[in-house]
């Protein structure tokens, strides 16, 4: 008895600590993003006072992926959404590489408010745009194309400049290739979103008339936001 109350004692005691410690940590997560708004904010302040707009639109677009990123809210987001979080990380990106970067985007509006898991759509942008400028001294064009093709939703992120390696996903998830750089990233969002809407859906790499990259995300055309927030 004595042994099995002191057993007791010892685990409430531990149990104490970890939901102390989980509570710590909980409000240290909330004061820390806190302060990067703060600071971006404080940073966007003054680069509007002397007249820096480059600066003011990258500090603002850092800040928005920054929420983005930080986001508890829901886990799907719609397709316009999604497009909002490409236009401001390109908003950086375009400024840093000047003119050796081009983007131009072809969505049907019918499609718009479809659902998809979010941050989708943006890391394959960011894909395009590291891969082609690491690759490339020549001028990097990023195509974003939306449609509906029966009972599917299609979007493809093309870009020149650089190359998929032949089956890298399966690759990727057999462990035949060690992942490195965004290799993690590309089989996250595969798996993500066929854990969302069945081993039918997920991302698809293929290399299109021997000059282009095309990363093609493939959901089912039913996905229509109702009730989530579509900010």
């Amino acid at each position: 008895m004595t042994i099995k109350i002191q057993d007791l004692i010892q685990q409430n005691y531990v149990n104490e600590i970890l939901s102390k410690d989980a509570r710590l940590k909980a409000l240290e997560n909330q004061i820390n993003p806190h302060f990067l708004y703060n600071t971006l904010e404080a940073v966007n302040w003054r680069a509007k006072a002397i007249g820096e707009k480059n600066i003011s639109s990258m500090v603002e677009s850092l800040g928005t992926l920054l929420r983005e990123t930080l986001s508890s809210g829901s886990k799907n987001f719609t397709l316009s959404h999604e497009l909002e979080i490409v236009q401001c990380y390109l908003t950086i990106q375009r400024i840093r590489f000047e003119d050796r970067l081009t983007y131009s985007q072809n969505v049907d509006p019918a499609i718009l408010s479809v659902t998809l898991p979010h941050f989708t759509i943006q890391p394959l942008v960011e894909n395009s745009v590291n891969y082609a400028m690491e690759k490339s001294t020549e001028v990097c064009h990023i195509w974003l194309e939306g449609s509906r093709h029966k009972d599917t939703i299609v979007i493809d992120v093309i870009n020149n400049g650089s190359q998929f390696e032949t089956d890298l996903l399966e690759k990727l998830e057999n462990g035949l290739i060690t992942p490195h750089g965004f290799g993690i990233g590309l089989l996250n969002i595969h798996k993500r979103i066929q854990l969302t809407y069945g081993t039918g859906y997920g991302l698809t790499l293929f290399n299109k008339d021997e000059e282009h990259a095309v990363a093609r995300i493939i959901i089912p055309g039913g996905t229509y936001a109702e009730s989530i927030d579509r900010r």
